[in-house]
């Protein structure tokens, strides 16, 4: 795999991904968001010990906006900008910032590794940053919809291949996409492929 020099995380939450990324690529800047703010107070703490992590307080969309973000039933730790099944009517008002301006202000010009884990602002995000998504070598992405998922798809199938797909219920998932630039240096990967 080609150098990782960048890699941002948008809905870092307490920031366990975004400590894993900081370990496995030592040397890469990584970037992390999470609008909630004792949930950033947390992902702060935890990666305190990390020079070359960035963390911000808010959360990504495609213009920068005021939202709620509603609390779930059951988990004290996780948050959704709609409103749903498990969530709880009452929520708190959030800040987002419009992904692809608020990359510029921050010299994000190059992306080598994407997670988003935005509980439904997934599509929104990627919209903003378009222009950037070919270049990204691994996008992870938690969506909330099937047709966001297949938003998704049919946005990124030019430039990447759907590598790893984890389904627990109707609508909700975690999707993993490759560039297909770097499929094409794995040797033998076309091996796996039937054609009848």
């Amino acid at each position: 795999m080609p150098k990782v020099d960048c890699i941002v995380d948008i809905g870092a939450n307490v920031g366990a991904t975004t400590v894993l990324f900081a370990n496995e690529y030592a040397d890469a800047r990584v970037v992390a968001f999470e609008p909630e703010p004792k949930t950033f107070q947390l992902l702060q703490k935890n990666t305190a010990d990390f020079s070359r992590v960035e963390v911000y307080p808010h959360g990504l969309y495609d213009a920068d906006k005021e939202a709620t973000l509603f609390r779930d039933k059951e988990d004290s730790v996780t948050r959704s900008l709609a409103e749903g099944i498990d969530t709880k009517p009452t929520g708190d008002t959030i800040k987002l910032r419009d992904a692809g301006k608020c990359f510029r202000s921050l010299s994000i010009d190059k992306i080598n590794i994407l997670k988003l884990d935005t509980e439904g602002a997934e599509r929104h995000i990627l919209s903003s940053i378009k222009e950037m998504l070919p270049q990204i070598l691994v996008i992870y992405i938690e969506f909330h919809n099937e047709e966001d998922r297949q938003y998704i798809d049919a946005l990124l199938s030019p430039s990447h291949r759907l590598c790893k797909t984890i389904i627990n219920i109707p609508h909700r998932g975690d999707v993993a996409y490759v560039a297909k630039d770097v499929l094409r240096t794995w040797p033998g990967v076309e091996d796996y492929k039937i054609v009848l």
